[in-house]
């Protein structure tokens, strides 16, 4: 029994490392965010925020209200998950959200600033985040421009 749980465990893991290692390509350290366990929220919506000023990363509890604190991922997901992946601006937001509930089996939420006010990007989750954050540029320039 013990031995069998074992054996998954490191099965599970060498997926994982093998999914990590050979499908996602290796970026620069400055247009791209790894995404894994042990970060805490706040760290996460940090480094988000530094690569996509004008975008907004929101984790989201079932009932659809934000999620706050400093948990780490794993805790939020309530178990070990052994799952990382990495974000980077052609990543289309419905590939995101589906990364963050495969992964930790949270939903998240990308935020876009629309001129003047945040809002979702549920009607364009096809886009990718670059596309959204250079939207979102264009919306804070013609704001800053009235």
């Amino acid at each position: 029994m013990i031995i069998n749980f074992i054996v998954q465990a490191m099965l599970r893991f060498l997926f994982i490392v093998q999914f990590t290692n050979a499908s996602l390509p290796r970026l620069p350290a400055m247009t791209a965010l790894e995404v894994y366990p042990h970060m805490t929220l706040t760290m996460l919506q940090q480094h988000f925020t530094d690569h996509f000023p004008n975008l907004q990363l929101e984790l989201v509890r079932s009932d659809g209200t934000p999620v706050a604190g400093s948990k780490t991922m794993d805790e939020l997901a309530g178990y070990p998950t052994h799952c990382c992946f990495v974000i980077d601006g052609d990543m289309p937001v419905a590939e995101l959200e589906a990364n963050f509930r495969t992964c930790f089996g949270v939903a998240v939420r990308v935020n876009r600033w629309t001129g003047y006010a945040w809002h979702d990007t549920d009607e364009a989750r096809q886009w990718t985040l670059d596309h959204h954050n250079r939207q979102a540029k264009k919306s804070r320039r013609h704001t800053l421009l009235q």
